[in-house]
């Protein structure tokens, strides 16, 4: 029974996990790797305009996500898989942030508004009292925003990554039920 604990361990040890991306100060510029709806995501933290990152800050940027509800997917996986750590409890050791207290990244999405040009954004502010992360919304986010010069705030800049996510094969968890059946067997004889 301990081999086939073991085995189990370790295959679903093997989860798929984001990579953070730090410079050489050891501070926080985006993550690889990050597992929403069965696709991986890129995240990098970028102070620039609105425009100048997606083309523009309207209907006709190149945002990656389309709703809310997405835009609150890629929110949770900030807060679970990216600020972890250090990066949980010192906002600073975040790029384009410089506050102790709290980071804000900004992840646009095409608007939720009935306006097709407007913007919308999810805020996922990081406190340094990891009980206070929460989210925050702009319905619709002013094209005009920009975070340069901004010492709490980012822009959140997502992409899909082009190489397919692993999931663990059939015939693998097939293969240790089968491993799990004869140590039985095996117990029982």
């Amino acid at each position: 029974m301990k081999i086939l604990g073991l085995v189990f361990s370790f295959l679903f040890a093997v989860s798929a996990q984001a990579a953070l991306t730090v410079d050489s100060n050891g501070i926080l510029l985006g993550a690889t790797g990050i597992q929403l709806n069965g696709n991986s995501y890129t995240v990098e933290f970028k102070n620039d305009s609105c425009a100048n990152i997606w083309g523009s800050c309207d209907a006709n940027g190149s945002f990656t996500w389309s709703s809310f509800a997405e835009a609150e997917a890629a929110h949770n996986a900030l807060l679970n898989e990216v600020f972890v750590g250090i990066y949980d409890t010192a906002p600073d050791q975040t790029f384009g942030c410089t506050s102790t207290a709290v980071c804000v990244a900004i992840t646009p999405y095409r608007g939720a508004t009935g306006d097709p040009n407007a913007v919308s954004a999810i805020l996922t502010r990081n406190f340094a009292s990891a009980a206070g992360d929460d989210l925050a919304t702009r319905d619709p986010l002013n094209p005009f925003t920009t975070t340069v010069n901004e010492t709490v705030a980012n822009f959140a800049q997502w992409t899909l990554e082009t190489t397919p996510v692993p999931v663990p094969g059939a015939l693998g968890l097939f293969s240790c039920a089968l491993v799990g059946l004869g140590l039985r067997k095996l117990k029982a004889a």
